[in-house]
């Protein structure tokens, strides 16, 4: 049964849909974003401080690593901004859901209501069939 509330669910139901492959994009650049972060943490690992040798190669190294520092220290902003935009879609959808569901309730209750009346009108119009073949019958006598 057509109600008016259909085409807000439908929008509704896009709207939700379209949360969830955002929420998946983020999720897949969260897991990449971590996995970089893995290797970049791996990479720094391998390199190797020597004890004793050319000054300017020590200081060379220990720059490298500062780099590496630096650059695994934005990637986390970046992840941490990833899980910040993950949190505001989880409630977007969650509110688009409990949208979706209070006019999905609406809805019914329209249906509900508009079956009552339809209801409501076959009795009537029996009614007045059954009061219309009396009256022939008993000759318009009452």
């Amino acid at each position: 049964m057509k109600t008016k509330f259909d085409t807000l669910l439908v929008k509704l139901k896009q709207d939700i849909q379209l949360c969830e492959k955002e929420m998946m994009k983020i999720n897949a650049l969260i897991s990449q974003t971590q996995q970089e972060i893995q290797g970049l943490i791996h990479k720094m690992e391998q390199i190797k401080i020597p004890d004793h040798g050319n000054l300017v190669l020590i200081q060379e190294i220990f720059e490298n690593k500062k780099a590496f520092l630096a650059f695994i220290d934005a990637t986390q902003a970046r992840l941490s901004t990833l899980k910040e935009q993950k949190k505001q879609k989880e409630n977007e959808y969650k509110f688009h859901q409990l949208e979706f569901e209070k006019i999905q309730y609406l809805r019914q209750k329209e249906i509900q209501h508009k079956i009552k009346e339809a209801k409501l009108q076959e009795t009537k119009q029996l009614d007045e069939v059954a009061s219309t073949r009396f009256y022939r019958q008993t000759g318009g006598k009452l």
